[in-house]
């Protein structure tokens, strides 16, 4: 009903905040509708309002290269401090993680997400899956196993047998 009016999907997903596996069970919903995606992630630590922590820069290179993986571009989010001042070293680590972004875009530009592994799951849960969906999702990341979640009505002739 109210897709036609979507001009973009947006994931919000801070993998160091709990939410680490919003992102593999949100991704097929997106797949489907056919939109350009942007998925956030977080420069703090901990949770959103994480003043003074900063996410290791690795992580947060790893969260944007693999949304960028995933076919979506990456937002970083952050909140003004109380203080009203930007957090400088902050900033300087998005810019580096950005910058290596950047570098790796052209080699996944216009490419095409493709799995190897469908999981029939019951749409009716959404990306609440319960506990033996997310051990599922997690073994399967796990075993480098790229996968989407299908509806129980969905082709798989595109998927090895």
């Amino acid at each position: 009903m109210e897709q036609q009016f979507l001009r973009h999907v947006e994931i919000e997903c801070l993998p160091t905040g709990g939410w680490d596996m919003l992102l593999p069970l949100r991704r097929p919903l997106r797949a489907a509708l056919g939109l350009p995606t942007l998925s956030h992630t977080g420069r703090f630590h901990g949770s959103w309002g994480d003043f003074g922590g900063l996410k290791p820069e690795a992580a947060l290179k790893y969260e944007c290269c693999l949304v960028l993986s995933q076919g979506m571009s990456n937002g970083v989010g952050d909140q003004l401090h109380p203080r009203g001042t930007l957090d400088k070293p902050a900033y300087e680590m998005i810019g580096r993680v950005y910058a290596h972004v950047k570098a790796c875009e052209p080699w996944v530009m216009g490419g095409k997400l493709l799995s190897d592994v469908a999981v029939i799951v019951n749409p009716e849960q959404g990306d609440s899956p319960g506990s033996a969906g997310l051990g599922l999702v997690r073994a399967l990341q796990q075993l480098r196993q790229q996968f989407d979640l299908v509806a129980p009505s969905a082709a798989l002739d595109g998927y090895p047998s």
